[in-house]
């Protein structure tokens, strides 16, 4: 009976210690906030990026604030509105991701953006290698190699000044043109279905000066990966107009090599969102990461 009372005593407390388990995280903040939080009653503390939220605390948003949280499922939700949220109440809003995103990819991204030492991102990058643009006059964003999916995907690149049009081009290695177009835009829609690319073959894109040689360019590696692999990804790949959501799909996509389309997703919540610091600073790292941004003028 004396162990009966221990169990059960033991069980009230962990169910106890469970209830109050870390339920939301701080992805992204900006504006006038502050959360109370249940274990300290009538104090008020400002929002950071890396806080985590409790079921029982309170979040206060002020005038022009953005809150960017995720619940320990893999959901998202942001709120806008001036106001009084109670932690537990926010449950019902949250947007979950295209694909059922894997818990550990959010404390993936969760513990990458909220290091110390300034939003310093030590993410693995699957199959990249050093590179070096500073010399070329195109640099397409995206690691030198790159799964893709066969599905409208939008190329980006930065040019140098006096760049007025570009050549965007997919060779197979025989060097054998398969698509090309010229524009005077940043960045182009390549349908890769419609191209008929071969599963079984590598392929190369080129973006380069109009009038250039292809070799004068850098040549990105386009890998096809498996019907299952393409299967997994397609839907984080998807439209969102959430900024967060953005962040986390292109975290995704990156963490599997799909840089065309991560590169989209974190340039996304960048554009969405351009005075919530937390995107801008995740979009900098992430090119830092596969190399981008830095030619030489």
């Amino acid at each position: 009976m004396k162990k009966l009372i221990l169990l059960g005593a033991f069980a009230f407390s962990f169910y106890t210690l469970t209830a109050q388990t870390v339920s939301y995280k701080v992805l992204a903040v900006k504006g006038e906030n502050a959360v109370e939080q249940s274990i300290t009653p009538n104090k008020f503390t400002p929002l950071m990026t890396g806080m985590k939220l409790q079921s029982k605390d309170k979040i206060i948003l002020g005038d022009d604030a953005y809150l960017g949280l995720a619940s320990s499922s893999g959901k998202t939700i942001e709120l806008r509105a001036k106001g009084i949220y109670n932690v537990s109440d926010l449950s019902g809003k949250f947007v979950a991701d295209n694909s059922g995103l894997a818990q550990k990819y959010m404390e993936y991204i969760f513990s990458d953006i909220t290091k110390k030492d300034g939003h310093a991102n030590n993410m693995s990058i699957t199959g990249s290698v050093g590179r070096s643009v500073a010399n070329i006059k195109v640099d397409v964003l995206s690691a030198p190699s790159s799964k893709i999916l066969l599905m409208p995907t939008k190329i980006n690149w930065l040019a140098k000044e006096g760049v007025a049009e570009v050549r965007v081009s997919v060779s197979n290695f025989f060097d054998e043109e398969i698509y090309g177009i010229e524009t005077a835009d940043n960045s182009h829609v390549i349908d890769f279905a419609a191209l008929k690319l071969n599963p079984d073959e590598v392929y190369k894109l080129t973006v380069v000066k109009k009038g250039d040689s292809i070799e004068s360019g850098e040549s990105i590696i386009l890998k096809i990966p498996s019907v299952d692999e393409r299967g997994t990804v397609t839907g984080m790949a998807g439209d969102s107009e959430s900024a967060l959501q953005n962040m986390v799909s292109g975290a995704y996509l990156e963490s599997n090599g799909f840089y065309l389309n991560s590169t989209e997703k974190f340039l996304k919540a960048a554009n969405k969102e351009p005075d919530v610091k937390d995107f801008t600073d995740s979009y900098k790292d992430y090119l830092n990461r596969i190399g981008s941004g830095k030619m030489e003028e």
